[in-house]
């Protein structure tokens, strides 16, 4: 995730289209949700199967339990 925090991030920072920018833990229960504020990154994480992602942009709105659905650690 070293990359994806560091390298990557600050890549698609840079693109003025991308809106928003999650990072998807493979080894925990684990999201975080970048989402560009105008000139600004509003960051959250989320470490519950029981929280709910609401992005902006684009407009989502999904558990984590969805994303973890079938995923054993």
């Amino acid at each position: 995730m070293e990359t994806d925090h560091h390298v990557k991030l600050h890549e698609y920072a840079s693109i003025q289209s991308v809106q928003t920018y999650l990072v998807i833990s493979q080894k925990e229960v684990l999201v975080e949700v970048y989402q560009r504020q105008g000139s600004k990154w509003e960051f959250s994480f989320y470490s519950s199967l029981n929280d709910v992602i609401t992005i902006t942009q684009p407009a989502l709105t999904i558990r984590l339990a969805v994303i973890y659905h079938k995923v054993s650690f």
